[in-house]
């Protein structure tokens, strides 16, 4: 409907300008009877009308409300099994009650293990030999399946235990746990003396680098 406006505008500006050099060129000839002032005033008030009506009718030019911004999506799953950077709920619903405050502790797959909530996130696991021996095979499922290793190193700083010390970085983990900046690392203690298993500590306070 604009264009058809614009259209008479234009055909109503032309006439208007014909009408004024001669006449009877405004009528096409066929009302030569009507004065220069009689045929423009037709004219004018066509192209007022029009101009009116093309304004009226045009594209809404305002600036369209923005979209709000995404939200980023917080990971309802953030360990492969309940582990680090997982909610108390997942943590219970997997492996039963926990027991205690903070930490809380409990089993999980034959070891007995202890766990810090921050704001309803695991940000600390301390996990204890499995018979009595050995390392619990559970731990490799609970850190993000897309964890990667950012540094190694050994401290032997206390002559009593040798720490094995795995830095990871974690974006899955970042998410769900924005303080970690997703870093976490993995420390495997032995006892220095008899080279023997003691526990697993996997920590992603925000103290971690």
């Amino acid at each position: 409907m604009t264009y058809f406006f614009v259209f008479l505008l234009l055909i109503s500006c032309i006439m208007l300008i014909l009408s004024l050099i001669k006449p009877k060129w405004g009528t096409l000839g066929k009302k030569p009877d009507l004065k220069r002032k009689q045929i423009c005033a037709v004219y004018l008030v066509l192209a007022a009308i029009s101009f009116v009506a093309i304004g009226a009718l045009g594209p809404d030019t305002d600036t369209p409300p923005m979209a709000p911004a995404s939200q980023k999506t917080i990971p309802s799953e953030v360990s492969v099994k309940a582990g680090i950077g997982d909610t108390d709920a997942r943590w219970q619903k997997e492996y039963g009650d926990m027991q205690g405050d903070s930490p809380k502790s409990l089993t999980v797959n034959g070891s007995k293990a202890t766990v810090v909530f921050v704001d309803g996130r695991a940000v600390n696991i301390t996990m204890g030999k499995r018979d009595k021996y050995y390392e619990n095979s559970i731990l490799k499922d609970m850190i993000p399946a897309d964890s990667e290793v950012t540094n190694k190193e050994k401290d032997t700083s206390d002559p009593m235990l040798i720490k094995e010390k795995t830095s990871y970085h974690s974006d899955t983990l970042e998410k769900a746990y924005p303080d970690s900046k997703g870093n976490f690392v993995v420390i495997n203690i032995s006892d220095a003396k008899v080279k023997a298993y003691l526990n697993t500590v996997i920590d992603c306070m925000p103290s971690q680098k």
